[in-house]
């Protein structure tokens, strides 16, 4: 346990989620009707997102149980993920931070391409990666845990990845 997360409650937190989204939560058959062969942006969360089409992905685990309970009531299409064993409706697609998890979902639903933006793994964290208090430390460990899996992922990739952020990613092409 690298990072000293509980198993137990990250996937108590992926049963719950999925209890949550029985009646909202869309199919991986849905999901990859709108991403297959199409070219895809993995960017950060705005307000206006939802308004745009914008699927709402929303990733169970233990450290986020009361903001499951406040915040997935006010959302209608939702594809839930988790970082352990899935469940019904709750998938495990790879990845480690939302950013990285969003490539890999695009990649396991065989977009066209996967156009990432805003992806800066040496920064420092900027202040829409959290709304307290920021444990830099941490947060650069697994900026860099994101990057060594999205690494591993541009030798494999079906998809044709594109790098348009500030941070050099080895087997993803910069433009």
């Amino acid at each position: 346990m690298e990072y000293g997360y509980s198993t137990e409650k990250d996937q108590k937190a992926a049963e719950m989620l999925s209890n949550m989204i029985k009646r909202k939560a869309l199919r991986v058959s849905q999901i990859q009707k709108k991403i297959e062969g199409k070219e895809i942006l993995v960017i950060g969360a705005g307000p206006s997102l939802e308004k745009l089409g914008a699927i709402m992905v929303i990733h169970a685990h233990g450290d986020n149980i009361e903001n499951l309970e406040k915040n997935v009531p006010k959302f209608r299409k939702i594809i839930g993920t988790t970082q352990v064993m899935p469940t019904e409706n709750v998938y495990n697609f790879g990845g480690f931070t939302d950013g990285d998890r969003g490539v890999f979902l695009a990649e396991e639903m065989r977009a066209k391409s996967i156009t990432l933006i805003g992806m800066d793994f040496n920064s420092n964290p900027r202040k829409f990666s959290n709304d307290h208090d920021i444990d830099f430390e941490l947060k650069r460990k697994k900026l860099k845990t994101a990057k060594r899996l999205l690494e591993m992922l541009g030798k494999q990739s079906k998809s044709k990845l594109i790098n348009k952020s500030g941070t050099k990613i080895r087997g993803i092409k910069s433009q």
